[in-house]
């Protein structure tokens, strides 16, 4: 899509679905020009649809949002919903409960935690990270799949909010910390460690646990977030490199020929159940005249076993080193002439075997720079000496 239709459709939903414009704010304004920016935004919508275009997740996302946004404020005021509001009331409480902590963005996550540690709670942020323990916030991917919120709603919510979802999460394990609140959600803390800014040797740990699975709504929301955000950071304009080329893609026929073999599955059956793979490569092209160089590729698959997702529907199989080495194939034929960073991410994690392999850069070619990460265990490991990671560690990393 040319950025000027992106920019032109994204102007309005951009604006309400920004977290700086609040609830509280919206709330307050008159309900004419509410209900005109709802029916704005249908339009966009409309207009958006019959595009020839390839969808934009974060244009998805921003008019997902801004709707959601605006519906609460009608349902809180009292005033009539729009026929065309389809929101659950889950959805509704979510959205709230993110609103509250509010107070998180002038903050980064050490401060909360230490504040809170230090008993001063001037701005309620104990409460805030009692409330956050309790309602399992540190597990987000967990309640939102537990409340049925749709994989597009799930994804515009954790893209919107990232940043106070972060920040949550670190408060609630801290509080759960602090206050032993039980043992079993203890484990479930350590099993997850969530999406807080962990330092690396925690990660690391986190995924040596044996007690870890998966479940197939919960891949394929995990799979989402990560290819999204993936793809978002390579989008930004400000980019250290400048990505001529990006390109999103996945593995869904692969996934149903390997199905098939089993029993006859259909591809929208898998697409309902299942993550489909998703793909992310970038790549850097110099230009000499008028032939053109690759000079960096960075290509980034997930990864789950599809076949006890979608037949057992749950996965706690981890990732070995010969699913590395078969991943790898395509990026060894290309390594060769330039710098290649490929990320293999894995929904459920990975063998202890196939980290120590990635950390130790005894991979299969010299010219890859291989990058394991855990999106249950929000681990990532790689050669810590490999200097080509440096410029595309922000693209990748869980932060």
């Amino acid at each position: 899509m040319p950025i000027e239709v992106l920019e032109r459709l994204n102007s309005r939903p951009k604006m309400i679905a920004d977290p700086k414009t609040t609830l509280e704010q919206l709330r307050r304004k008159q309900e004419p020009p509410r209900k005109q920016w709802w029916n704005e935004l249908l339009a966009i919508e409309k207009e958006y649809d019959s595009l020839a275009y390839q969808r934009n997740k974060f244009l998805d996302a921003d008019i997902a949002i801004a709707k959601l946004k605006l519906a609460v404020t009608f349902v809180d005021n009292g005033e009539s919903l729009p026929q065309e509001c389809f929101f659950s009331e889950d959805a509704y409480t979510l959205l709230r409960d993110f609103e509250e902590f509010a107070v998180y963005d002038r903050l980064s996550s050490q401060e909360i935690i230490d504040i809170a540690n230090n008993g001063a709670d001037e701005q309620g942020l104990q409460r805030l990270a009692e409330y956050a323990a309790e309602n399992n916030y540190h597990q987000i991917n967990n309640v939102m799949s537990e409340k049925n919120i749709p994989d597009e709603l799930s994804f515009a919510l954790t893209r919107i909010y990232q940043q106070r979802i972060v920040k949550m999460q670190a408060s609630a394990l801290n509080y759960i910390k602090n206050n032993q609140v039980n043992l079993a959600t203890q484990v479930e803390m350590e099993e997850s460690q969530s999406d807080v800014n962990i330092p690396y040797t925690v990660a690391e740990q986190s995924n040596s646990n044996e007690i870890s699975s998966v479940n197939a709504a919960e891949a394929r929301l995990l799979e989402n977030n990560y290819a999204g955000q993936v793809e978002m950071r390579l989008r930004e304009t400000d980019s250290e490199l400048n990505w001529g080329r990006i390109e999103v893609g996945d593995n869904l026929r692969q996934i149903h020929r390997e199905l098939g073999e089993i029993e006859p599955v259909s591809f929208g059956a898998i697409e309902k159940k299942n993550p489909v793979g998703l793909t992310v490569k970038a790549s850097v092209e110099q230009r000499k005249g008028l032939k053109r160089k690759l000079t960096h590729v960075l290509q980034v698959k997930v990864l789950s076993n599809s076949k006890q997702l979608y037949f057992k529907g749950i996965d706690s199989q981890k990732m070995t080193d010969t699913d590395m080495s078969q991943q790898s194939r395509e990026a060894i034929n290309t390594s060769k002439d330039c710098s290649y960073v490929l990320v293999l991410a894995s929904t459920i994690g990975w063998t202890k075997k196939a980290i120590e392999l990635v950390k130790s850069g005894n991979v299969l070619s010299p010219n890859i720079s291989l990058v394991l990460v855990d999106l249950k265990g929000r681990g990532i490991f790689y050669n810590q000496i490999d200097r080509k990671l440096g410029p595309v560690l922000y693209y990748i990393n869980l932060k």
